[in-house]
């Protein structure tokens, strides 16, 4: 990573707040105490407490258990937060979650929100991982039934799930998706392409909206 790269991230995640542009987005959906949202890494509770406060009933999905601790510390206060240890993929088991590796010390970050399925992910460490257990998209929509929202940012394995998103796109109203192809390497680019087209000309396409941060 460049000098320039290094300032710049320095910048969005050490001084400014990269959950505000989050906020924004999500706060167009003009979501209540009736509605419904799924928080696809859901990390340490960040977003799902945004809706929570709402009054939204949120099933909040995070397989890295360092965060998922501090995810699970937030039902103490709201009785509509479900929370589930399990990542998700293209199909159910046991899978490697590779962790962070900090650039700049080499330090592996265990609680980084960063971590991925994916081990050609740019940023993570490709022998330090930990065994999480993944369910698959279908799994998910059979635990939550249908929602208003679904929120996405799982660190690369939306190329994994994406077919499951189309087909099952009926079950929810909106899904907002954080895509990582800008960390992963040119071999994802096909993937990354296949998925903007079967979006872009898929009947719910309207539906999703690939600019969240």
């Amino acid at each position: 990573m460049d000098i320039i790269k290094k300032i710049q991230n320095f910048i969005n995640y050490k001084i400014k707040n990269p959950n505000l542009r989050a906020f924004e987005k999500l706060e167009a959906y003009d979501l209540c105490k009736n509605s419904t949202v799924v928080d696809l890494g859901a990390h340490d509770g960040t977003i799902s407490e945004f809706f929570l406060k709402k009054g939204c009933k949120v099933f909040a999905f995070e397989p890295n258990p360092f965060l998922y601790k501090k995810l699970k510390l937030k039902k103490k206060n709201y009785k509509n937060l479900k929370c589930f240890n399990v990542g998700i993929n293209s199909s159910k088991g046991i899978f490697n979650l590779y962790l962070k590796k900090d650039y700049i010390s080499n330090e592996i970050k265990i609680d980084s929100q960063a971590s991925s399925i994916l081990k050609d992910k740019i940023n993570i460490s490709d022998d330090n991982f930990i065994k999480i257990k993944c369910i698959t998209f279908k799994e998910v929509i059979s635990i939550t039934g249908n929602v208003d929202l679904i929120k996405i940012d799982i660190e690369g394995a939306e190329y994994k799930i994406y077919h499951d998103l189309l087909k099952y796109s009926d079950k929810f109203k909106n899904c907002i998706l954080e895509l990582h192809n800008k960390k992963l390497p040119s071999s994802i680019n096909k993937k990354h392409k296949d998925m903007l087209f079967k979006i872009k000309n898929h009947k719910n396409k309207k539906k999703f909206n690939l600019s969240y941060i």
